[in-house]
């Protein structure tokens, strides 16, 4: 088993840290200048999570920071509760920037590349406006494309049914609570994928991974119904909150 999963992390996407940073409470200024300045400054607290498809099948949930490090949950309380979603903009280019950088395996730059994120439920994209996940993917993929113009943004996913928030759910609760609640776009040429396609699905915080492992799940079961090689599969977010 151990021996399975470093071949995959290798293989994969290397582990982009192995350093521990706790950002500074005090983020100075409020303004997208300030933030891009203090990310680009920043050691971002990285580090992956592993989910399992099936027995033989692993893939890597990459985090680049901590729920616990209070500039960072600060930002994205701003983002995600005052409709800062400049913030998320910037945070999207900064995830783009460092996926790029980490890739030691040019697996971004060489491989049929797909960014994609979690969907909203329609209830609540109505009552915001706008999507964090979403903002993430549509930043990274302009600063990734720049590199790998071959690379796509997809919806490649849409919530069939609107869920609970996962916030005060148990491990088990949350599972049960995203279980089959998303669906695949019947508009995708799933066909063109191969072995080789890579998906990053995106997501701004999980915890226990169930949405990603869901999401992941809900891609692969519908390739492998219609015969297609199941593409390689990496989330992430932006923060873990462990």
């Amino acid at each position: 088993m151990d021996e399975i999963i470093n071949y995959f992390l290798d293989y994969i996407f290397p582990r982009v840290s192995d350093q521990r940073f706790v950002a500074k409470d005090d983020l100075k200024g409020n303004s997208v200048n300030s933030i891009h300045n203090y990310l680009e400054g920043a050691v971002w607290n990285s580090g992956i999570i592993w989910q399992c498809y099936n027995s033989s099948m692993y893939y890597p949930v990459i985090y680049f920071g901590l729920y616990g490090d209070n500039a960072m949950k600060n930002l994205i309380q701003r983002a995600k509760f005052k409709a800062e979603w400049a913030i998320a903009k910037e945070i999207g280019k900064q995830i783009g920037i460092f996926l790029l950088k980490n890739d030691v395996n040019s697996l971004l730059l060489d491989a049929p590349l797909v960014l994609t994120y979690i969907p909203p439920d329609k209830k609540r994209m109505q009552e915001r406006g706008f999507h964090i996940p979403l903002i993430l993917a549509k930043q990274a993929f302009r600063v990734i494309n720049k590199n790998n113009p071959t690379s796509e943004y997809i919806s490649v996913l849409y919530k069939n049914k609107n869920t609970d928030r996962q916030t005060n759910l148990s491990k088990t609760d949350r599972q049960t609570n995203i279980k089959n609640k998303f669906s695949v776009n019947k508009n995708i040429n799933l066909k063109k994928w191969t072995e080789n396609t890579v998906i990053l699905i995106i997501d701004d915080v999980t915890t226990t991974g169930s949405t990603i492992q869901e999401s992941a799940k809900t891609i692969l079961d519908f390739v492998k119904t219609m015969g297609l090689p199941l593409p390689k599969i990496i989330g992430v977010c932006w923060l873990w909150a462990e």
